[in-house]
């Protein structure tokens, strides 16, 4: 007999404890339109450092995934920029983070 419990959905929910920070927010935004890249996270997201923050919000029980694109850019050199991108089954947790956020603010 298996004595592995199958959770029940709403014991896999993440319990939206701290509401988003504005840079997290306008990430979260952008991610919800379609694909980022990582300059597009940086410019949208207002840092210079959009990795950590992605990081933050696939803490919070978001699924990002980051696709390499492998090109040679203006100087010849070979290079694998990122491109985030929202896993559709992250999308009800991603909006219900935002409301919490608005409601907050």
């Amino acid at each position: 007999m298996n004595n592995v419990s199958t959770p029940l959905p709403e014991q896999n929910r993440v319990r939206i404890t701290t509401p988003l920070l504005a840079r997290e927010r306008r990430i979260l935004t952008a991610l919800l339109m379609g694909p980022v890249s990582r300059e597009q996270a940086d410019r949208v997201g207002r840092v210079s450092n959009s990795p950590q923050y992605i990081a933050t919000l696939r803490s919070r029980g978001l699924a990002i995934a980051c696709m390499r694109q492998t090109f040679i850019n203006e100087d010849g050199t070979l290079c694998r920029p990122g491109i985030y991108q929202l896993s559709r089954d992250s999308i009800p947790l991603a909006r219900e983070l935002l409301s919490v956020a608005c409601q907050g603010a």
